[in-house]
């Protein structure tokens, strides 16, 4: 079905893919907003099983909506448009997103407490001691002449803990110079 400005506004199915081939349609959500700012679509032609959907389109709707979960629960109908055909509703409803309060906000309050800027120093100084001992590890290894181990583990250890390797790591090249590759 066509969703250009000819499609009458509740003929249009904002889930259809060929919408979406080229990223969000900003063009349809821009004629949402000013026509229908909450527009319901009755079915989606990729899950034909599933009930239809609402989509609120601008900020102030999302935002009533994010804020009153009496009216607009999560644990009730999932958060997305399909409740089913991918995984069952009271699995999406068991995850901390789909919650409603009091349950979202008692998990909520106990992730919170591992976000802190305290706890975030930590893991990150605790991430950095990690790159350190791997580092010092293939220094020992290189200056043993056990080039092959050396590099073989600085290239597992560094790969499993992270890509970007912070930069007080610099130190590394002091141990590993043209002449020991």
């Amino acid at each position: 079905m066509s969703t250009d400005a000819s499609t009458p506004i509740e003929d249009v199915l904002v889930f259809q893919q060929e919408q979406w081939v080229d990223g969000p349609p900003n063009e349809l959500f821009k004629r949402l907003r000013g026509e229908c700012p909450v527009h319901w679509s009755p079915r989606m032609e990729d899950f034909p099983e599933e009930a239809g959907y609402w989509s609120v389109t601008t900020a102030d709707g999302v935002f009533e909506v994010s804020r009153d979960w009496q009216t607009y629960s999560s644990e009730k109908g999932g958060i997305t448009a399909i409740t089913n055909a991918i995984l069952p509703l009271e699995l999406m409803t068991s995850m901390f997103i789909a919650m409603d309060p009091p349950k979202h906000d008692r998990l909520k309050a106990l992730f919170q407490r591992g976000f802190t800027p305290k706890r975030i120093a930590a893991v990150s100084y605790t991430h950095l001691r990690a790159h350190e001992t791997v580092l010092d590890l293939v220094c020992r290894l290189l200056l043993e002449k056990k080039k092959k181990t050396a590099l073989s583990t600085s290239s597992t250890c560094l790969n499993h803990t992270h890509s970007n390797i912070h930069p007080s790591l610099s130190h590394s090249d002091l141990c590993i110079t043209d002449d020991d590759v």
